[in-house]
């Protein structure tokens, strides 16, 4: 299969890796782009994952979105180590120190017919 193939293939879950990241603290980043490609807006967010499983990774948010919670995708691809440090948010300027986790996600909108 090529590469893009295996972009395609939904990604295997894998319970162990998932229950790792029970109780981490995450920032996640989303980039919306419309059918051309181009940028239209860009979200982040961040929070403690409260439980995952195959139907997602279930995160209690926290700061200006607190009480409230986001269901990611349960695809590790997106998620790394995040390295020490601080993170600001730039819609926010929120200001995280030490997130244990960063995911990054690119929406894009279908093309149009």
């Amino acid at each position: 299969m090529d590469d893009a193939a295996d972009e395609a293939q939904p990604p295997k879950f894998d319970q162990a890796v998932a229950d790792s990241y029970v109780g981490k603290y995450i920032i996640v980043g989303i980039t919306y782009h419309d059918h051309a490609g181009k940028e239209i807006r860009q979200q982040q967010m961040h929070g403690a994952i409260e439980r995952a499983s195959p139907q997602g990774m279930l995160i209690s948010l926290r700061g200006t979105q607190q009480s409230q919670t986001w269901n990611m995708p349960p695809d590790f691809r997106a998620i790394v180590r995040a390295n020490p440090g601080t993170y600001t948010l730039r819609g926010t300027k929120e200001v995280i120190k030490d997130p244990d986790l960063l995911a990054t996600w690119d929406i894009h909108e279908p093309q149009k017919h």
